[in-house]
């Protein structure tokens, strides 16, 4: 038998040429179950045939690990053009590595010469195959279409185009009762076609005519196709999922070539009407299958968030169906209690914790003493985010939540939530064209029960501790879309700081306000936090006191404490230092320090609550106990000068001496000052130097200036008047009032 290598079809030996489309025809030949190739691999069996090849089911032998190798037909080995093309791309997809593309693994040539590619061998069906029970449930294609946009998007980024999205080359892998993951294969065989086309010097279309873009059609040069080129297959393909049917129908090549150029595919939603129950759906698909690739998503990382907008919608006549899946779990406790309780998600703000530096809205109320020796307390904004302790490695419009119980957090039911993968809901005939030949595996439709959310996202923090980065992503994506907020939170803050995954705060805005719809306290704070500094979104403090109330009402006491300065400021709301003192207290009395702090700072200064300094001292050391360097700060300047304590300047020094350890450069100046003065320690000019410089270093104009007058005088370091000039001169430029006097007094 011989084999067409463009369109696959089989002729008898006799045949030299396909009657379709005028290609050299090539022989057949088949290695037998056990044969060894290079030492390396043992063939199992025929997985599946095509022009182009053979791929066999094969298994490494040392690492006795299953791998799918597929061979290049010897005639089109034989031709040294066409080896050259082969070597190339397949050592540029060596280069990809996604969880959404199917890995190669090896290039190597067998005894005979015939060059072959290992690639990771997936144990289920194509998609083609999975289509064959017609449309999809919607979240199912939603969440297949996305996976393989990821997919797409890494190899954009590397320079490489597929060329030939289809059914047949994507995969579904369900291994490991790990919800269903799409896996995209076979990139770079477009191009190979193309050479052995010109092989065999005919003219044949080299593309699949159901899903070709209309550049494609147009006979646009390689060089000049871009990724909007996949999209425009992705979305061909995505309409077959939803639909049960390709966008367009024809009988030949020429059929094909005008509806693609000519023609408007029909609305999906006319197809299956259901489909209008999501909005924006039906818009979205339209736009991947415009004529002109302007039109269409920019990019993957485009498309993606357009696929996650649709999955927050919350439409009511959803709601029911949402009840029935996502249900509370009376074993599990809130989602926001369950974030609170880890240490992982506790707060630091305006610090430097575990190595990473928390983006913070650091506003000081500071008031200079007469005698320049401590300052008074110290208030910072807690305008902050909910984050970890230790350092992460590696949108859309905000829907309304989809829980029907506001009053109770979505929390999935590992008994009752799988992942909305399982269900064929047939919406009428499969009218695409005769189904191909499977790419890479035999049709396998196993009922494999799929992990609840709670158990994806468990999976994904088990990776994430063992600083996994880049495999707990695409768990938490998973569990992100399927519902769980928690997870959406997770993988916003990774979005943000680029950790495992390409920095992009539009996109984590998508994700924390995802999460935040979904109940997750956490996640509607770190959303008025984006809106609070303007990242990824524009400023809107308004927007930001909506997510901060939503926040402190789902049981954040850092969305309080937000919500609390909010009302301190009049940032976006009407200025009521009162309630600021109510929602600073909520967020103390739930055991969030930086509301402590701030509640201290209002009773020291009698704004919106009675003045009382011993009030103020209490709730500065209770922030204090628990780590929050500002707390300690503030209690160091009341023990420095018996403001609601008694005067002792020992305590002081080591309360400074721990702000100064948490990254309170004031911290750091004060104690300088302590050494400098012999207060409550040993006069040190050395280590006050030492400690000034710290300070000013890390941005405290006091330290810059006090290290200049150390310089000055020559107490601790050599007696230096230009350098002293120079650090009033930065003191000055840091707002330090004192530094600008100074400044103007060096000789």
């Amino acid at each position: 038998m011989k084999i067409c290598p463009l369109c696959d079809t089989d002729y008898p030996n006799h045949n030299t040429n396909c009657e379709k489309d005028g290609a050299l025809l090539i022989e057949r030949r088949e290695l037998e179950p056990g044969t060894v190739i290079r030492g390396k691999y043992r063939i199992v069996r025929l997985l599946g045939r095509g022009g182009m090849g053979t791929v066999y089911l094969a298994e490494h032998i040392l690492l006795g690990r299953q791998r799918a190798l597929k061979f290049i037909s010897s005639e089109l080995s034989q031709d040294p053009r066409f080896l050259k093309r082969f070597r190339h791309e397949a050592q540029a997809a060596i280069e990809l590595r996604h969880t959404n593309l199917v890995e190669v693994v090896d290039l190597d040539q067998a005894e005979d010469g015939s060059p072959y590619i290992a690639m990771e061998y997936i144990e289920g069906p194509d998609l083609r195959h999975a289509l064959a029970g017609g449309a999809f449930p919607v979240e199912r294609a939603l969440v297949i279409a996305r996976g393989v946009a990821l997919g797409l998007g890494a190899a954009h980024t590397k320079g490489i185009i597929h060329r030939d999205v289809k059914p047949e080359n994507i995969l579904l892998d369900s291994r490991d009762g790990k919800p269903e993951t799409p896996k995209l294969l076979d990139f770079g065989i477009a191009a190979m076609k193309e050479t052995a086309t010109a092989i065999s010097s005919t003219r044949a279309l080299m593309l699949t005519p159901q899903y070709a873009a209309p550049e494609q059609w147009k006979g646009m040069a390689s060089e000049e196709l871009d990724g909007r080129v996949d999209l425009y297959a992705l979305g061909g393909v995505l309409y077959e999922m939803l639909t049960g049917q390709t966008n367009f129908h024809a009988h030949n090549n020429e059929g094909w070539m005008y509806q693609h150029l000519q023609r408007e595919p029909e609305a999906p939603s006319r197809l299956r009407p259901e489909l209008a129950n999501w909005p924006g759906l039906d818009a979205l698909l339209l736009q991947l299958l415009a004529k002109d690739r302007e039109q269409r998503p920019k990019d993957a990382a485009e498309l993606v968030r357009a696929l996650d907008a649709l999955g927050t919608v919350a439409l009511e006549d959803r709601k029911k169906t949402l009840k029935e899946e996502i249900l509370p779990d009376a074993n599990q406790k809130s989602v926001t209690k369950g974030l609170k309780s880890s240490s992982r998600w506790r707060i630091w703000f305006g610090l430097l914790t575990g190595g990473l530096l928390l983006a913070v809205l650091a506003v000081w109320f500071i008031s200079q003493r007469p005698n320049q020796q401590a300052n008074k307390t110290v208030q910072t904004s807690p305008i902050v985010q909910h984050q970890e302790e230790k350092p992460l490695p590696e949108q859309s419009s905000i829907q309304k939540p989809a829980n029907p119980n506001p009053n109770n957090p979505l929390q999935p039911n590992s008994s009752q939530v799988t992942h909305p993968l399982v269900n064929n809901v047939p919406s009428g005939p499969n009218t695409a064209p005769e189904q191909p030949k499977p790419s890479q595996v035999e049709p396998v439709t196993p009922s494999i029960p799929q992990p609840s959310m709670a158990e994806i996202d468990k999976q994904a923090r088990v990776l994430f501790d063992q600083k996994r980065y880049r495999e707990a992503a695409p768990l938490y994506d998973q569990a992100c879309f399927g519902g769980l907020g928690r997870a959406c939170g997770w993988l916003g803050l990774m979005y943000q700081h680029g950790d495992g995954v390409v920095k992009d705060n539009t996109h984590a805005d998508t994700l924390f306000a995802k999460g935040c719809a979904l109940g997750e306290a956490n996640a509607c704070v770190n959303m008025g936090f984006m809106y609070t500094v303007g990242s990824g979104v524009p400023q809107d403090h308004s927007q930001a006191v909506t997510f901060f109330s939503k926040a402190c009402d789902g049981g954040s006491a850092i969305g309080c404490a937000n919500l609390g300065y909010a009302y301190q400021m009049g940032n976006g709301v009407t200025r009521d230092a009162s309630h600021a003192a109510t929602l600073y207290a909520k967020a103390c009395d739930t055991g969030e320090p930086m509301g402590c702090a701030n509640l201290g700072f209002l009773y020291e200064g009698g704004n919106g609550v009675p003045k009382n300094d011993s009030r103020a001292a209490a709730l500065f050391s209770k922030s204090c106990d628990v780590g929050y360097a500002l707390g300690c700060f503030n209690l160091g300047n009341f023990y420095a000068d018996g403001i609601g304590v008694t005067k002792d300047s020992s305590r002081a020094v080591a309360l400074f001496s721990k702000a100064c350890d948490g990254g309170i450069a004031r911290g750091c100046a004060n104690l300088g000052l302590m050494y400098e003065n012999g207060n409550g320690v040993t006069l040190d000019y050395s280590r006050a130097a030492t400690l000034y410089s710290k300070a000013c270093e890390t941005g405290e104009g006091a330290g810059c200036r006090s290290l200049g007058n150390l310089y000055l005088k020559g107490n601790g370091v050599g007696k230096d008047v230009e350098k002293a000039r120079q650090l009033f001169n930065k003191s000055c430029n840091m707002k330090d009032p004192v530094g600008c006097a100074l400044l103007k007094t060096v000789p």
